[in-house]
């Protein structure tokens, strides 16, 4: 309604002009016109380089950097070829306490009666798989840094 009574009557339109146009109160047209104050194209290009609009300009923080998805990718793959060089109980008690490969973490005491075992020795069979997977990651040259 404002560009059509600006490019009509040539001159800037009043918010009483807008609101009898509209038969709406002044005060409504007011409160409208303050919304469309900080409204800005995604096409207009950026001050500080005319050749990129403010659309390319912004980032999306839910696209995942592709050198970042990649090295993960590549950390769960060597994670799942040492889970395997795990005996089955160590592998089982290493994946439901930290919850890989799908599985819900679990406490030690849940972990103890799921398997039968005493939370004591859940606790030792895990110490066991964690040195036994600092070994590994040793003799493929890697620091535990690498993954974190």
């Amino acid at each position: 309604a404002k560009r059509h009574l600006e490019a009509h009557a040539y001159r800037e339109a009043s918010v009483d002009d807008i609101g009898h146009l509209l038969g709406k109160p002044a005060e409504e047209i007011r409160s409208l016109l303050a919304h469309n104050e900080h409204v800005a194209s995604l096409e207009a290009p950026l001050d500080i380089d005319p050749m990129l609009s403010v659309g390319e300009s912004i980032s999306d923080e839910q696209t995942v950097n592709p050198e970042a998805g990649l090295q993960t990718q590549e950390i769960e793959s060597l994670v799942r070829q040492w889970l395997e060089q795990l005996n089955d109980k160590q592998r089982s008690v290493i994946e439901r306490r930290f919850g890989l490969n799908n599985q819900e973490v679990c406490t030690l005491e849940e972990l103890a009666g799921q398997l039968g075992l005493t939370r004591e020795r859940v606790r030792q069979i895990q110490l066991e798989a964690l040195g036994q997977l600092r070994r590994i990651l040793r003799r493929s040259g890697l620091s535990k840094d690498v993954l974190l």
